[in-house]
């Protein structure tokens, strides 16, 4: 299995745990790196950038985070899953992309800065957002 294939397992029983799904929700698009989940209950859209030609450092990007249910801590729990998946493959950064005034207070809230000047991308390392977690 290749380290994408493994990724996008380890997403869906994440999923299927968390949300109660019965099969796996989760596919790449076509020919990337791009991972979906869309159902009723969660919008999900996550990059995994392992080249750093692209990127400086290895990062997973969460391009599309969004909860039907909110407020009930899926946010936080799938920040530490993707803590734990990042130190399982050697991905160094997380990012928020695109995000709008809620997703900029929740970034900051989990000690993520602005990576440009209108403050619509937000990064921080691996280990930084394990402590911020551990604070909440």
């Amino acid at each position: 299995m290749t380290k994408l294939e493994i990724i996008k397992e380890a997403v869906n029983r994440y999923l299927m745990e968390q949300f109660g799904y019965k099969k796996n929700i989760a596919e790449y698009c076509r020919y990337s790196t791009n991972l979906q989940a869309l159902t009723k209950k969660i919008d999900l859209y996550l990059r995994f950038i392992d080249d750093t030609q692209i990127l400086k450092n290895p990062t997973i990007i969460i391009a599309r985070i969004e909860f039907k249910e909110q407020q009930k801590g899926h946010g936080k729990r799938l920040l530490a899953f993707l803590c734990t998946l990042a130190d399982e493959h050697g991905f160094s950064f997380i990012e928020m992309e695109g995000c709008t005034k809620n997703g900029a207070a929740f970034s900051e809230a989990f000690g993520f800065y602005p990576t440009g000047s209108q403050r619509l991308h937000w990064r921080t390392s691996v280990d930084d957002l394990k402590t911020a977690l551990a604070k909440h």
